[in-house]
Parts: C-alpha cells; structure tokens; sequence
C-alpha cells in the first residue's frame, strides 16, 4: 500500500514549476469571458426588458428610495454643467456633493448624463459588477496563476454573496466602490515585491476611483485591508522602507487626487448628524452572526429565496458568505496544500477579517477596535469586512485549481474528506427536517423564537406575526434542510472529481465547472429579481411631489427622494448625510427630545404639526389603511419674508424654546442666536423681496425697503451660504445668519438690494485647487512614465 503522509511531503518539498505568463491576447480573450458572463446575467433588463430594473422593492430598498433619484438629479444637473453641491428638494435643502454618495465625480457613472434612467441604472451595476471580475483575474494572474484559475477566482468574488447580492437593494456606490478593491491589493502586492513608479500610479488610480466612487465604509475597509495585507508581508520585502514608503506614497496621491471630494465631506461632516462616532452598541449593529457561517455551505439557510423571506440577523446582502461549496472546498484546499507564493499570507488575512466583520458577537475585540483604533467608530455594520475576506477566499480557490491540476500527488486524502463533509450534512439536513417536523424536541422552534427576540431579525420586527403563526417554524426548516442537502449533494460531486483527479489531473478543472454552476443558479434564479421604475411610482404620488408656484413643500416619509426628480421639495428625505441643526428642528416639531436626535429612529413616524408650516409645509403624508392619506396643512410663510422685529437668544437650546412661546408669531419676528449688524426698525412690511434666478446652489434676489428689516429665507440654513453684492445694491456686505434655529436670515438696510446667496463649502473651496493640482500631476508624471518604458529605458525605481 503506497504511503501517502510520504508523498504528500515529498510533493510539499519539491517546487512548483512556474507556468509560462500568458500573452497579451489570453488576458483580452479572458476579460471577454467575463464580459460575456456579465452580458449572460443581465441580458433581460439591458436588451429584452429596457424599462426593467434590477433591484427588489420593499421598505429596505436603497435603490428605488434613493439612489435613482440620486442619479438622475446629480448627473441631469451635470449634463447642464452645474456641479450640485447642495440639494434643495429634501430635508429643506441639504449637503448633496458632499455626502458621497453622489458619486458625481467617478467617471463611469457619467453614463447617466447620456443613457435612460432605467438603463443606466442597470449598465452601471453590470459594468462595476464586470470591472470586480477583471482586476481579481489581473490579480490572480500576477501571482502566476494559470488562466483558467485566474477566472476562477474572479467568478468566485463577482459571483459571491458579498458582492452580487448587493444588487437585491441596488446598493451602486458600494458596487463601485468595492469593484477597485482587488487592483488596490494588486498595487500593494507589487510594491512588496519591487516597488516602482509604474505600480505607485496603478495603486493611486485605484485608491482615487474607490474615494470617487462614493462610499466611505467600503473605501475605509479596503484600507484597513492593505495596511494589515501590508505589514504582514514586509516580513519577506526586500527593500521594506521603499515598499512602505511606496504604499504611502500612493495612498497620499490618490487623496490629493480626490481632495475636493475628501475637503469637501471632512468640511460639512462639522454640521451634520455624523460628525462624531458612534456609541458601542449602534457601531455593533449588523455585525456578521456567527450562525451565518452555514451560509457557506448553505445559502438558503436563513431563507432570502422566492418562497422564504430572509428571517436572520440583519439583512441578507450584509451578512451572505456564500462562495459555493466547490469554490470553499477549493480555497481550503489552496490554503492547504498551494504554494506558499502564491498564497501570500491569504489564509491568514481571511481569519482577521472575518474577526472583524463578526463585530459585536466577539465584544473584546469589537471594543479595542472601536476604542483604540481612529476610523472604526464612524461606521456601523463592521460585518461589510465580509467582502475584504472574499476577496483573499477568492484567491484561494484560484489558488486551490492550480494546485489542484498541476501537483503530482494523491487526491484519496482530499475525496475522503469531501464525502466526510457530505455523509455530516446528509445527516444534519434529515435531522433538521426532523426536528422542523415534529412537535418534540423543539429544537428548532425554540431557535426561531429565540431570533425573534434578539431583535437583530428585520422580519421578524416588521412581521411579528409571521413567526407565531401555525407551520412557519416546519416551513423555514423544510427549506434549511433542503438547502443543506443540496450543500451535500455538491460535496459529494466534488468527492467524485477528487476521485477523478487520480486518472487525470485536469479532472480537477471541472470543479471550476461546479463553482460557475452553483453560483449563477444561486444568483441569477434566486437574487436578481427586477421591477419597473416608473411604474412603482404612483402618478398621483408623482403629481403631489411635484413643482408649486408658491414652492411649498409636502412631508413624505416613505419615498421622499421623489422630489428630486419631479422638481418638487420635501421636509424629508431618505439619506443620513443630514443637517444636524435640521433633524433636531423636525425632532423638535414632533416633540422628541432633540438632544437624542437619531436620522434612523422614526423614520416612517413622522406627524402634522403647526411647526411644519414654518418650513412651508403644505401637506403630510400618513399610511392609513394600506392607502396614502392626505394631511393638508394652512400655510403660512413664504420662501422670502421680510420681518421686522427680532428676539436674541445666543443659546441655541433655549430658540427652540421661544418658538414655543404662545406670542411668537414667525410673520413678525425672528429668532436670531447674535445681533444683526443692521437692527430692524420693527416695521411690518417694509418692502418687497424675490428671487430673481436660482439653481441648486445660488439664488439671486433682489429687494427694495423703505425701512431695515431682516429677510427670512426658508431654506435650511448651513454656515457655508455666503452673501455677495451684485451691481447695484445700495449694501455691500452682507450676512447669512442661523434664524429660527434652522432657517436663513439676512439683515437688510433700507434701500435697494441686489446679492446672490452661493453655497460654496471651504473644503471645497480648497479642495478644488488640490485636485486640479494632483491630477495635473499624475498625468504628466504618467506620461513620462510611459515615454521612458516606450523608449527602452529603465523606470523610475
């Protein structure tokens, strides 16, 4: 009998040889594969059905609530050539540019300005999807491996739960943001190996298009992720301080190449709700559970298929590792038995992410992290961590095919331990069927009851009910235990092919084949479903969000981005890049406690107050009955209101309390928190005041007052609106002042007034200049770069 311990050594001892590079038209003809791939996956909804999106509609879609009005708003008003820096149809005019996630900065996203909404939509999702496949094959393939386990790889992460389940809420800054991860870690594994300007200005494109691309969490993570990737592999660089000093070095470019982006979030981030960290217990929400690790296994465990609503913690597109069982059986077997160079530290790297991304449920850890380490406080749901560890499993299993096909060695170890791994869950998914069918023991109604009351399940906090009734607790099992059975179905298919490998390494290709299969019918069949936009939005709903004359605004706390489409304004909107002098107004209308003021806590619950009238509210919006009622309220003041008399109080807190008072009456008096510099004669109606011309960021007025008064704007107010005289006006300077907590002020002298009033952010004032500077840079520095590699000489080291 042969001694397999001693050959596995031997294979072990003996190196790998290294397979010839492919040439330039393999990698073409291997993009164009996953382009094809891509194309396969969305040819419904870009060629079949135009008008379809994809996306699941529910009261957690970010994209039907959001990100389309987000697009459609941002890149019409750049199609005019106007940079919107501030959005004046939600929340009484909010930060838009400089929340991020407008993304209007990254270039692929100005296929919005040319394409249809619905289109464009679906291509930007198709193509961010495309380009995560393209730089994980770019980085598999500088680490040797063979073309075919390149492409592994890169269908592994396209393909994952981390990423493609992204789509179910339409999560588009994430995709694109998460899409340059891969080249990112490319870069850092360059300069660990020989550091040169070439691989500084990949790593620099990379880093600026992940900033540009409009989510900060994914972009902080992806960083966090090189700096640890980093530091454990210094060990075996050759020129350690250039390396780190090249990593710098590309970090620090691509955050002058995205100052204005950057200056521009750190400048407003002073006055909105995020400005600080988050408390513990919120920075702990959606953490990834630790049950949710049979998801790698089965991804139906939890449900999140047509048939079972997903009943776990969280939700499924946050908290889904599923990679399928071939492709986890490949980056086990990479992280085993590959060569040590091509694996590079990635079984390591997998470990520590994945203990950060379980956050919360190991509390130890989550506190030294959010205590001790800057950055991890500013965001929740530290189970997006999930998506660096699919990146470095990815690896593995490209890594694992290689190994797979090119060692000589006995494959009976690797196939016994397949068939182990299927007899368990053979017999852990009769066993769950079993216990989800009979009464006795309640095993499994006792788990269900138990997620019910953890109150992380959105299912269960949304339908109590559900979870109580009769046959639900044998319905959701019947699916785990289908879901497992399916997992051992496959472990047993991937047992046969090790058996296979015996006759023929290349047998081992065809779990290539099993890792694509398992994947596409999971996604395509199961999380891709599709609704049309237009008509999800009910024409009734459109007209009531639409342009007045008197520009008054409606409070619609469902779907209040509409607004930003139909050129309507609301009190609301659906975004937590908020003014915090605003929200602690609205907590203020509806008699909450504004020192608590939290954007997710009453979302959908808001009331019809008198104090709505102040910010030209016309009409609430309240669910009744399954129907959208209608709650008109009297108006009472217009966007301009010349007042003339004031009351000082140079507390904020105690503004909120005057405008209580029983004789405050807002047509007559202001609030203001300092003196004007012109004191108002205390005359009503002194004069006239319009808007002459507007966009998203200025208005020009004009006025004309027999008497000083103050003009109340009725726009939130934020301290980067700046007043500038035009030609004309009898006052030079003027001044924009908070009035009535969160609206404008501005005092007038008696006379004629001609100003514009311009939102202009100083980060971006900076900012701007910066990233024209370090753009200027790059590309010259780019340029010469490429003239001296076409000239023959040596590149800068």
């Amino acid at each position: 009998m042969t001694d397999q311990p001693s050959q596995i050594a031997e294979a072990v001892a003996l190196p790998e040889p290294a397979p010839p590079r492919p040439s330039w038209r393999v990698h073409v003809i291997a993009v164009a594969v996953l382009a094809a791939l891509t194309l396969a996956i969305f040819a419904d909804v870009l060629f079949l059905s135009p008008g379809q999106v994809i996306g699941k509609v529910n009261t957690a879609d970010d994209l039907f609530k959001q990100f389309a009005y987000w697009r459609q708003f941002g890149f019409g008003e750049l199609a005019k050539g106007n940079l919107a820096l501030w959005n004046p149809h939600i929340f009484c005019g909010s930060p838009y540019f400089g929340g991020m996630q407008s993304a209007l900065l990254y270039p692929p996203n100005w296929l919005f300005m040319v394409l249809p909404l619905a289109t464009a939509l679906n291509l930007s999702m198709a193509l961010n999807l495309w380009l995560t496949g393209v730089f994980m094959y770019a980085w598999a393939s500088y680490r040797r491996l063979g073309v075919l386990a390149s492409l592994t790889a890169a269908v592994v992460l396209m393909l994952s739960g981390a990423v493609f389940l992204q789509l179910l809420p339409g999560h588009l800054p994430h995709l694109c943001t998460m899409a340059w991860a891969p080249l990112v870690l490319l870069a850092v594994d360059a300069l660990i190996d020989r550091p040169s300007l070439g691989w500084v200005l990949v790593g620099t494109l990379a880093v600026a298009m992940q900033v540009l691309a409009g989510h900060p969490q994914y972009f902080f993570y992806t960083a966090v992720t090189a700096g640890v990737y980093g530091l454990v592999n210094l060990v075996k660089a050759r020129r350690r301080w250039v390396s780190l000093g090249a990593i710098a070095a590309m970090f620090a470019a691509a955050a002058a190449i995205a100052a204005v982006q950057l200056l521009t979030t750190v400048s407003e981030s002073s006055e909105v709700l995020r400005s600080g960290g988050l408390d513990i217990a919120k920075a702990a929400q959606y953490s990834f559970p630790p049950e949710n690790f049979a998801c790698f296994l089965a991804p139906a465990f939890f449900g999140g298929v047509p048939g079972v609503d997903y009943w776990g913690r969280w939700f499924s597109w946050e908290v889904q590792p599923f990679i399928g069982v071939a492709g986890l059986g490949l980056a086990l077997y990479g992280a085993i038995l590959g060569p040590s160079s091509k694996r590079r530290f990635s079984a390591p790297m997998v470990l520590i992410l994945l203990v950060l991304a379980m956050g919360g449920y190991l509390p130890w850890v989550f506190r030294l992290t959010h205590d001790y380490l800057p950055g991890f406080d500013r965001f929740r749901n530290s189970g997006r961590f999930l998506y660096p560890a699919t990146m470095f499993l990815a690896m593995l299993a490209g890594v694992g095919l290689q190994a797979l096909v090119s060692q000589r060695r006995s494959r009976l170890g690797s196939a016994a331990i397949a068939g182990a791994v299927a007899i368990a869950l053979v017999v852990a998914g009769l066993a769950l069927r079993s216990w989800a069918s009979d009464p006795q023991p309640k095993v499994w109604p006792d788990w269900l009851h138990a997620m019910q009351q953890s109150d992380e399940s959105w299912l269960a906090k949304g339908y109590p009910q559900m979870f109580s009734q009769a046959g639900y607790a044998r319905h959701v099992g019947v699916f785990a235990s289908q879901s497992v059975l399916i997992a051992a179905a496959t472990a047993g298919l991937i047992a046969l092919i090790f058996v296979l490998t015996r006759l023929t390494p290349r047998a081992g290709y065809l779990l290539a084949v099993v890792v694509l299969a398992e994947l596409v019918v999971f996604d395509r069949f199961t999380q891709r479903p599709t609704f049309e936009l237009a008509a999800d939005q009910p024409p009734e709903l459109c007209q009531l969000a639409g342009p007045t004359a008197d520009e008054s605004r409606i409070l619609d706390p469902l779907l209040p981005d509409l607004a930003m489409t139909t050129g309507g304004l609301d009190l609301w909107g659906y975004d937590s890049f908020v003014l915090r002098r605003y929200m602690q107004f609205i907590y203020f209308t509806q008699g909450w406690p504004a020192d608590n003021v939290d954007y997710f806590q009453h979302v959908g619950a808001l009331q019809p107050t008198a104090f709505l009238t102040l910010l030209r509210c016309r009409a609430v919006l309240l669910p009744q009955n399954g129907r959208m009622a209608v709650i008109p309220l009297p108006s009472l003041l217009g966007r301009l209101q010349l007042v003339g008399q004031y009351r000082l109080c140079d507390d904020p807190d105690k503004v909120l309390a005057a405008l209580r008072a029983p004789d405050f009456d807002p047509c007559r008096t202001v609030i203001l928190e300092e003196p004007p510099a012109i004191a108002p004669a205390g005359i009503a109606n002194a004069g006239w005041a319009k808007v002459t011309d507007s966009s998203t960021d200025c208005l020009t007025i004009q006025a004309e007052l027999s008497a000083p008064a103050i003009l109340l704007i009725t726009d939130a107010y934020s301290k980067f609106w700046r007043a500038r005289a035009l030609a004309g006006s009898s006052q030079k300077d003027y001044t924009v002042m908070p009035a009535d907590y969160c609206l404008r002020a501005v005092p007038l002298a008696a006379g004629r007034h001609a100003f514009r009033l311009e939102y202009l952010p100083t980060g971006f004032l900076v900012g701007r200049w910066v990233s024209g500077a370090a753009v200027a840079a790059y590309v010259v520095t780019l340029v010469l770069y490429l003239l001296r590699r076409r000239r023959g000489r040596p590149a800068v080291q």
